[in-house]
């Protein structure tokens, strides 16, 4: 690892390629309304869990993004910003295949959909305080990504005539 940068670099690109790997396995084109809603579904649902089986690795490097260590922002540069362009890409192909309104920003979108789950999973261990609702259960987690695709879908699929 040639010392402590090393190893920590190495943490950082292997969670980062779980990431992407994960996307690339879930985030394909789709060819229906239906097919776009289970893949977002599964994309969240791994995305959480990935949070909740590695906690501590995960609070480490939220902790490092947000004190812009100069390693965790260069990492971050070369491979965690390769999900959020999946997940654009994602919906530009949603776009593309008129699934997704044509007036969907996805950059905007993309920042709103990846901050939204990001935020709640850094924000689980006040809920489970606050609310005593976590996604360490199942039920909840099941609820949330629901709503979450539901509430997603629901404003960006485009409208049948009416």
């Amino acid at each position: 690892f040639g010392g402590k940068d090393g190893l920590y670099r190495t943490l950082l690109e292997s969670v980062g390629r779980e990431r992407i790997t994960a996307a690339e396995r879930v985030l394909r084109p789709v060819t229906s309304s239906e097919e776009f809603k289970v893949r977002l579904k599964l994309f969240s649902e791994e995305f959480i869990l990935c949070h909740v089986n590695a906690p501590h690795v995960m609070k480490i490097i939220h902790r490092d993004f947000d004190g812009r260590h100069p390693l965790a922002l260069e990492v971050f540069k070369g491979i965690f910003l390769e999900m959020f362009l999946k997940v654009k890409a994602f919906l530009e192909a949603g776009k593309k295949a008129k699934i997704l309104r044509s007036d969907l920003d996805s950059d905007v979108t993309t920042s709103m959909m990846m901050g939204g789950i990001v935020h709640s999973v850094r924000m689980d261990f006040l809920r489970e305080e606050v609310l005593g609702k976590t996604f360490k259960d199942p039920a909840y987690t099941s609820r949330f990504v629901d709503q979450f695709v539901k509430n997603f879908c629901d404003g960006a699929f485009t409208r049948s005539s009416q």
